[in-house]
């Protein structure tokens, strides 16, 4: 079954969709008792792969050892009897790099230098 928005994963509701990929899915999820919000990956076909399983803690045990603010805190991770692995990590607000960058190929030097900063 595939993990979907209002469905439970660990201590979150996922409430919307935030993205996909390769290897699996990213939603909005809201704590259930705090209300906080936090983004919430998922795999796609809910962690059967063992090399994906190993790949997200990875990203969970790396990101953990970097503490940086240009880097995405993952929060928490586990396994849940419904979604299979899952990770929890602070949810950015703003556009994605890409969007910003759609019908201007060439943006101006400052703008790129505060993005790099």
């Amino acid at each position: 079954m595939a993990v979907d928005i209002g469905d439970r994963v660990g201590n979150y509701w996922l409430i919307s969709l935030l993205g996909k990929g390769g290897m699996g899915r990213v939603f909005v999820g809201e704590h259930v008792i705090m209300g906080r919000r936090a983004a919430i990956k998922v795999l796609r076909d809910g962690g059967k792969r063992t090399i994906q399983v190993e790949r997200l803690f990875d990203e969970a045990r790396a990101a953990c050892r970097i503490e940086h603010p240009a880097i995405v805190e993952v929060l928490d991770c586990g396994v849940s009897a419904f979604a299979g692995p899952y990770l929890v990590m602070e949810l950015l607000e703003g556009e994605p790099l890409s969007r910003a960058l759609r019908g201007n190929r060439r943006p101006p030097l400052p703008w790129v230098a505060s993005v790099l900063a």
